[in-house]
């Protein structure tokens, strides 16, 4: 896409470390109430958990059952 202003950039991940990228719909993801999963709770999660997996498991119990609105896209790398 050529109005795109890319720049690369390289970084060394020490060791013990994660590195989450995702999109809105993990924080915007909501409960039955409309309250947002949110950037608080979601660091609070990942401070907690040690996989991908039990990090949807914490939105998943959060939203208990309101039906999903957005795509939750992620990618977890972590440095052992």
């Amino acid at each position: 896409m050529p109005f795109l202003n890319l720049v690369n950039h390289e970084i060394t991940m020490p060791p013990g470390s994660k590195l989450f990228i995702y999109t809105d719909g993990i924080t915007e993801a909501e409960n039955d109430a409309r309250e947002l999963y949110g950037e608080e709770r979601m660091e609070a999660a990942l401070r907690r958990v040690n996989t991908v997996e039990e990090l949807l498991a914490d939105v998943n119990e959060f939203v208990g059952g309101a039906e999903q609105s957005d795509d939750m896209t992620y990618m977890w790398l972590s440095r052992h």
